[in-house]
């Protein structure tokens, strides 16, 4: 661990009190390369925190690193005027929904929207809503992007087996995944749904939004950064923050332990506990284990493609027993393309592995002729 990147860790460690400051003094004390303080803070997305951090503990945070904090200020206060403007259009259709992450959980952690940086809005409706939803997005401005095309009824049911969410992007470059799972794996957060228990969060005056509850947040959170070895340092510190600033206390883990989330959490309360120095809630043993050796690789990876590499070997850990692993098997050999542009009827849709180059080859010759336009 890195100078640098030790003081990241105690900019990021919640709540924000004597000994937060205190570890923050001590590790900027032995920083050289303020360069790279501001390099690990884009590369982690934390450079609200990290300056909120130096101020705190009252050292000097670097122009390059304030001009990025005002640009990435700008760009919350721009998506948190679209999260209102969406929760309304969605109130008023009767969708039921939930936003994650984002400038909710902003709140809910920290006390603020702003010290959280996030480059979209994380939407979740229920399935039967997803195209309805999407429409609705359309006819706010938004434009799809993953997949390039809106979808039909028919076309949704087969993109929807292999894929979780589906991109949207506004003409003022706000990104919103449209989410209608939250993992693609049955045996994690599989009762997990935009009706499970939920809070509402105050965005602007007394506008609010509806997020996850509490457990049911943090839950979701240790899975979706596990799925990811949380190889940014704002997943981990999002779940500490939450985990540290919830009224729910020691309840919190058991409770967010009923979603089903398999080996993640307590790897997540343990690695926690290991960057930033707060006491772990959970103790990780066995595969649980081995998710935070591969995490902590993964935080300390600068090569994109070898951290994603990393990534996929943690995920044979996250849960487990052969039907998990079996499913895991099956989303890596599909190919969500496949199932959109050349559909098969149901009966036959077991080949769509066996056929994956073939197919491929014919989308590569399909786009130089311009089949998907």
């Amino acid at each position: 661990m890195t100078p640098a990147f030790r003081l990241l860790c105690a900019c990021c460690r919640w709540p924000d009190d004597d000994a937060r400051r205190d570890a923050i003094r001590a590790a900027a004390g032995e920083v050289v390369d303020w360069d790279e303080v501001t390099r690990l803070a884009d590369r982690h997305r934390v450079e609200p925190l990290v300056a909120h951090g130096l101020a705190a503990a009252g050292l000097s945070v670097p122009v390059t690193l304030d001009a990025a904090v005002r640009h990435h200020r700008a760009l919350s206060l721009r998506d948190i005027g679209e999260t209102l403007r969406v929760a309304a259009a969605l109130d008023e259709a009767g969708i039921v929904h939930r936003f994650l992450k984002g400038a909710p959980l902003g709140v809910r952690a920290y006390g603020n929207p702003l010290l959280k940086r996030s480059w979209d809005i994380d939407l979740l409706v229920g399935p039967a809503d997803a195209v309805r939803t999407a429409a609705l997005l359309r006819s706010l401005g938004y434009g799809p992007q993953v997949p390039l095309r809106p979808l039909d009824e028919e076309e949704f049911d087969r993109w929807s087996i292999v894929s979780k969410e589906a991109e949207y992007k506004s003409p003022r470059g706000t990104t919103i995944e449209l989410h209608w799972r939250v993992s693609d794996h049955h045996q994690l957060l599989g009762e997990i749904s935009a009706a499970s228990p939920a809070t509402d969060v105050r965005l602007l005056g007394e506008r609010s939004v509806s997020t996850f509850a509490d457990p049911v947040n943090l839950a979701y959170l240790a899975v979706h950064g596990s799925a990811h070895a949380w190889s940014r340092l704002k997943w981990i510190a999002d779940f500490n923050a939450l985990l540290q600033s919830s009224t729910e206390g020691d309840g919190l883990i058991e409770q967010a332990s009923a979603c089903g989330v398999g080996n993640t959490l307590s790897a997540a309360a343990t690695l926690a506990g290991e960057l930033f120095g707060t006491r772990p809630r959970a103790l990780a043993i066995g595969r649980s284990q081995r998710l935070v050796a591969i995490s902590l690789a993964a935080l300390a990876e600068q090569r994109s493609a070898r951290v994603e590499a990393i990534a996929r070997r943690g995920r044979w850990s996250l849960a487990r027993g052969w039907g998990y692993r079996l499913t895991e098997m099956r989303i890596r050999a599909r190919g969500s393309d496949d199932r959109l542009y050349f559909p098969l009827p149901r009966r036959w849709r077991f080949l769509y592995p066996l056929l994956r180059i073939p197919l491929f080859a014919i989308r590569r010759v399909g786009r130089a002729g311009g089949l998907h336009n």
